[in-house]
């Protein structure tokens, strides 16, 4: 018999290799259209959760393109348009690429735990050296 293990965006701070698992135009709760790409955390192995991240970019960002670039290198013409939109049609491009990113905690006294934020995206290889341990 087996047991599936519970995702969770409840992650320590640190360094992480990030496999993507998706990518989805929507809105967010405040109804504002955002980009959002979400990942499995394969550097933080656990028997009972799927830790993953997400990464949220507003319409207009300025960090979208560069991370994107960072992700995907020349392929991401695939998934961006010449005017800068994301095309849905390439999105399928995003899945399983891997990337590391950063993650920071940032505290909320209205919140028991605090809010698990993808500070900085990488080509995989520079913030984890192997992607078997967790990088402080």
């Amino acid at each position: 018999m087996k047991g599936y293990k519970e995702n969770s965006f409840d992650v320590p701070e640190g360094n992480y290799r990030m496999k993507i698992v998706s990518g989805a135009v929507g809105a967010d709760r405040y109804g504002s259209e955002r980009f959002r790409i979400v990942g499995d955390l394969t550097s933080l192995p656990c028997r009972v959760y799927n830790y993953q991240a997400g990464m949220n970019y507003k319409d207009g960002s300025s960090e979208m393109l560069p991370d994107l670039h960072k992700i995907l290198g020349a392929e991401v013409v695939k998934v961006v348009g010449e005017d800068g939109q994301v095309l849905q049609e390439g999105l399928h491009h995003l899945q399983g690429k891997e990337c590391d990113v950063q993650i920071v905690h940032i505290s909320n006294p209205k919140h028991e735990k605090p809010f698990c934020k993808v500070a900085r995206v990488t080509k995989s290889g520079v913030l984890v050296k192997d992607p078997d341990a967790r990088s402080a």
